[in-house]
């Protein structure tokens, strides 16, 4: 089994492209080295994430997220175990919701793999594409 958390947070400052790339580049080296897969989404100064793992690590990882003081308002939205990896080939799928937003679930890329496989489709579980939904929605009110 595999343990899945999702959480919401609120950036303590908006978050540039430069610093969002460091954050993912970071998150990508650690995540691999602990075989941790998730997805990021960010987007008028609020992240959605989706942390996947053996559940000592998941927890760990989302401790020293809590600690970080990059944001705050932390909302713990599910943790479960589930038999697969929703994101399994993703270190850490990104995409940032601002502006122009994506059209829809369905249109997520992964930076990290955009040259070699411009789009990678949410194919997952229902209660991720729910929270996914749900993000991207109310990042179109805002």
């Amino acid at each position: 089994m595999i343990y899945q958390l999702m959480y919401y947070s609120t950036a303590r400052k908006e978050q540039s492209d430069a610093e969002l790339r460091d954050i993912l580049e970071a998150s990508r080296r650690g995540n691999r080295q602990r075989q941790i897969t998730g997805l990021l989404l960010y987007g008028d100064g609020v992240f959605f994430q989706v942390l996947e793992g053996s559940e000592v690590d998941v927890k760990a990882l989302y401790d020293k997220i809590g600690a970080d003081d990059r944001h705050h308002s932390i909302l713990h939205a599910a943790a479960r175990e589930v038999p697969e990896r929703s994101f399994a080939d993703w270190a850490m799928g990104y995409t940032p919701l601002s502006g122009e937003l994506q059209a829809g679930v369905d249109s997520l890329m992964d930076v990290s793999r955009r040259q070699a496989d411009p789009e990678v489709s949410l194919d997952c579980d229902p209660l991720v594409r729910l929270l996914v939904k749900s993000f991207i929605d109310n990042q179109q009110l805002a």
